[in-house]
């Protein structure tokens, strides 16, 4: 399952500004639930029960290009070519890392099965959650398990009161996870179109939000 509409490139790498974040992130040990948090040289690390979620590492482009480069994933947001891939991965060297932003990896086989992250805007202290993972894998409760664990971090150490997101209105699958499996509201009044690069169709978009109170209401 993918989440359409957000420049994840982008939010991977945005510079996180908030005072005491980096200090936060570094100094818990672990989170409850069962999702525990590893810290390896100043690198954070989030464990589920069946993924561990880790900074996108230079060894992941292949993993990185079978997912981007599917068409199922091309549905919503542009495809990339091997090219693209080894151009975002030089680029990404050179920008700040976004403490919220993880690689999704199978415990199994440490195979990277898709990336899940938040992008926190500094001024309202509300995140912006995105998330595409490879196809072979949609079905299967992953991105569920993964976007429950970094919503969570984000409340408990990111400092954030409310994460958004929004997809195309007619992308399924995400109004599901969204919506029934994360227990998002629906944000009414807010309207956005734009062209979708596959269907060539102008596309009206859904939002979603969580406040933290509702969150852990739910869990």
């Amino acid at each position: 399952m993918m989440l359409n509409n957000y420049n994840y490139f982008h939010a991977c790498n945005c510079l996180m500004k908030q005072n005491n974040n980096s200090e936060t992130v570094q100094n818990f040990s672990r989170l409850s639930a069962g999702n525990t948090m590893f810290l390896k040289k100043g690198k954070n690390m989030l464990e589920t029960e069946r993924l561990i979620l880790r900074e996108i590492k230079q060894t992941d482009i292949e993993d990185f290009y079978e997912i981007f480069s599917t068409d199922e994933v091309g549905r919503f947001i542009n495809k990339m070519s091997h090219a693209d891939v080894e151009r975002y991965f030089e680029k990404k060297k050179q920008k700040p890392k976004n403490p919220f932003s993880f690689a999704v990896v199978l415990k199994e086989n440490n195979k990277m099965i898709g990336t899940c992250g938040v992008k926190l805007n500094t001024e309202t202290n509300v995140g912006t959650l995105s998330y595409v993972f490879n196809p072979k894998f949609w079905n299967k409760g992953f991105c569920t398990e993964a976007c429950k664990a970094v919503i969570k971090f984000c409340f408990e150490f990111g400092k954030m009161d409310e994460i958004q997101a929004d997809c195309f209105d007619d992308n399924l699958s995400s109004i599901h996870i969204l919506q029934d499996k994360l227990h998002m509201h629906n944000v009414s009044g807010k309207q956005r179109w734009e062209m979708n690069n596959y269907t060539k169709k102008i596309t009206a978009f859904k939002f979603f939000a969580i406040t933290k109170q509702e969150f852990f209401e739910n869990y």
